[in-house]
């Protein structure tokens, strides 16, 4: 089997409130990106990476991951619309011998290399692999400002990425989803909802965080940190 990564990180990153894509934002002059990037090129299995970048900022994306000599970058594409014109570029972009494909966030700049293999191991038999984190807080539903019933929280998970597809089974869901009635937040519930293929779960990690706001930088800085001197020492 043969995998390849697409790392969207297209978003605009509002809520980050830097002035500049959430991608390229740095931490002691290293990109989110680049540490996502860098993160994903520690598997010994991977063999490529594809970057969708934020449109109109495709060169400066490519410049903050290629200053730290990170290996597997194949190719650096710009975004769509929605999220899964992103996932559309980057796979398309993908070389035609990719047979399993990895779906990454490019906020979650802190994704281990542990996690990363879990995923791709447990793609050699499923054709869908979400890895996932149970629910630990007490939850409810809002009706019109009312705490009312929830689904109980054992059935429940959080989701992370990278999440892994076989490439036809996510590209037949994109076919099928393109034209825009299905606007899934993630691919694995593209997939389900497209061509009813459910996916597997793995364990996540509780420090694979999705960086999108000021305090998520101060809660997590220390371990950006510390991404941002490994990345130095690489390069």
């Amino acid at each position: 089997m043969n995998y390849g990564a697409v790392i969207v990180a297209a978003g605009r990153g509002e809520r980050l409130g830097l002035g500049v894509p959430k991608a390229l934002a740095e931490i002691e002059s290293v990109s989110l990106v680049a540490m996502s990037a860098w993160a994903l090129a520690q598997a010994p299995e991977l063999k490529t990476i594809v970057v969708v970048a934020p449109r109109g900022f495709v060169e400066e994306t490519k410049n903050s991951i290629e200053r730290w000599r990170i290996p597997k970058i194949a190719e650096f594409v710009p975004g769509g619309e929605f999220r899964q014109d992103s996932v559309r570029a980057g796979l398309d972009a993908l070389p035609a011998e990719i047979d399993a494909v990895l779906i990454h966030d490019g906020a979650r700049c802190l994704v281990n290399v542990d996690l990363v293999e879990r995923v791709m191991s447990a793609m050699r038999i499923h054709d869908a692999v979400l890895p996932a984190l149970p629910i630990t807080d007490t939850l409810h539903t809002n009706e019109d400002g009312y705490a009312q019933p929830a689904p109980e929280r054992s059935t429940l998970v959080r989701a992370q990425t990278p999440q892994g597809f076989i490439r036809r089974v996510l590209e037949e869901a994109l076919r099928i989803g393109g034209d825009g009635w299905q606007r899934s937040t993630d691919e694995t519930a593209l997939v389900r909802e497209t061509v009813k293929e459910a996916a597997f779960l793995v364990e996540g990690d509780e420090t694979n965080v999705k960086i999108t706001s000021p305090v998520d930088l101060l809660i997590y800085m220390d371990l950006l940190k510390m991404r941002s001197s490994h990345i130095k020492e690489d390069a």
